[in-house]
């Protein structure tokens, strides 16, 4: 019911998932950049999807908070996109996040690098969350 559209050349996609909602994992080929998509079948209103979102990451890094908020249209799709700063494991990170539902189900798009590395690679961390589709 979704698609992610990556440029081959500078993501692969890996073999074992860490995540075990995860359904794939990717990483650029350069290092210091991630992504996970996590599926669902239930469609989830994108308020509470925020909310379990911001839940399950403050489990995970009670420092958790966003820094940007906003609703966008990707490929004709509402999207709600979340930036987030936490601390996992000693390590800051930073995470851009694009949550979407719909008859098909939720899909959560999670990007991220160190914070210290954000500026650097948002622009490689964006190509790959725009490349999201949804076929319904």
């Amino acid at each position: 019911a979704y698609g992610l559209w990556y440029d081959r050349s500078k993501w692969t996609l890996d073999e074992e998932i860490d995540n075990t909602s995860a359904e794939f994992e990717l990483t650029h080929v350069e290092g210091d950049r991630y992504a996970v998509i996590i599926p669902e079948r239930i469609q989830i209103p994108l308020e509470t999807l925020r909310i379990a979102a911001i839940a399950n990451a403050k489990k995970v890094a009670p420092d958790a908070r966003i820094t940007l908020e906003e609703k966008r249209i990707v490929n004709n799709r509402k999207i709600l996109c979340l930036k987030m700063d936490a601390t996992i494991q000693g390590i800051p990170i930073s995470y851009i996040n694009y949550y979407y539902s719909g008859k098909a189900g939720a899909v959560q798009v999670m990007a991220y690098t160190g914070q210290n590395l954000l500026d650097e690679y948002n622009a490689d961390l964006m190509d790959l969350l725009n490349g999201f589709e949804v076929y319904e």
